[in-house]
C-alpha cells in the first residue's frame, strides 16, 4: 500500500463508510504489537480526512495508484 491507494474499509468496524471508497494519503509510524508490526494510515473518505488512524488489516485495496 502507498499513498493515494484507493480503498475500501472493513464493514464489520466502519459501518457509515460501508458504501464509500476512500484514498489513502500517509502511513503513520507502525508499532510493534505481541511481535506484528502494526501499520496504521491516515484517510481521505467522504470528501473529509477520517478522525482517526486506520488499521492497514481493516481494509482492501480497490485501486493502486500508479
Amino acid at each position: 500500500m502507498k499513498p493515494g491507494d484507493m480503498i475500501k474499509l472493513n464493514p464489520e468496524f466502519y459501518p457509515r463508510e460501508e458504501n464509500y471508497v476512500g484514498v489513502l494519503i500517509e502511513k503513520h509510524a507502525g508499532r510493534k504489537w505481541n511481535g506484528k508490526t502494526i501499520s496504521k494510515w491516515v484517510v481521505m473518505i467522504k470528501d473529509r480526512i477520517h478522525p482517526y488512524y486506520i488499521d492497514q488489516d481493516d481494509m482492501e485495496i480497490v485501486n493502486e495508484s500508479r
